[in-house]
Formats: structure tokens, sequence, C-alpha cells
């Protein structure tokens, strides 16, 4: 959860501004979470309880979603990047997050990113990320 909340806020300056690099600053004075973030943690416990209490595998996540909600998962993000858009609707963002957790394998985020990125979130979502990581998560940081 904290990757998605990190990535909301280190990619909210660039929101309707395509970005093609993956060497850009992290933090600028435009950086702030976005309502991606408030549904993000709105959401989290419900989606960890399900998925937790069900035992579901990537393989498992990515044919449920495929299925039920109809997104092409088939691709890779090396074939998504050249020619991604900033896109508000869910078919057109989605789609591509889901990808991009599909493909991870792990993660490791700097402590000095989460510091500064924990300083933009209310202090209630700090609380909220912090509960959810100590009910679900297995290692990794504070926020």
């Amino acid at each position: 959860m904290i990757g998605a909340v990190i990535g909301d806020i280190i990619g909210s300056p660039y929101e309707g501004h395509a970005i093609k690099t993956t060497q850009f600053p992290l933090f600028s004075q435009h950086s702030r979470f976005t309502d991606d973030t408030v549904l993000t943690v709105a959401t989290a416990v419900a989606l960890a309880i399900l998925l937790s209490r069900k035992g579901k595998s990537k393989a498992d996540i990515k044919t449920e979603i495929a299925g039920r909600f109809g997104y092409d998962l088939g691709r890779i993000l090396d074939e998504i990047r050249p020619a991604y858009r900033f896109d508000v609707a869910c078919q057109g963002s989605v789609p591509e997050a889901i990808i991009a957790f599909l493909e991870s394998k792990d993660y490791e985020i700097p402590e000095n990113i989460i510091s500064q990125a924990a300083e933009l979130l209310p202090e209630q979502f700090r609380n909220i990320i912090a509960e959810f990581k100590n009910r679900y998560d297995t290692g990794g940081v504070q926020i």
C-alpha cells in the first residue's frame, strides 16, 4: 500500500503531463497526494482482508480482475510506457497499475522517500497506513 501512496505523490506533478522517462525528480514543490491516495487508503483494509483470507496468488488475481472487469492484463510495462498518456478513467489507468503490480517481484523503498511522502499525508492517513502494515505486512518499513 505504501508503494501506491508514494507512487501517487511522486506522480502527482506529472498528472496530465506525459513523461516518458524513468529519470525524473521524485519530489518537487508540486508533489501532493491526490484522490487516488484517498481511495487507496479507504479501500485497502477491505481488499487486503478479502485477498488474504482467500490466499490469492498474482495469477489468481490477474484472472479474476481480467474476467470480472474485462481489463487487458496481458501486456507488459515496456510495451505500455512508450504510448501511455494520462487518463482519468478507471479503464485508462487501473489496468496499467495492476500490470505494474503483477510484474513486481518485490520492492524496497528507501527510508528517505517514505519520510518525504509521509510528510505530505494527513496524520489520519499515516495512522491507517501504519495499522494496515501492522495487520497485513510481514516486513518492510513503517510510515
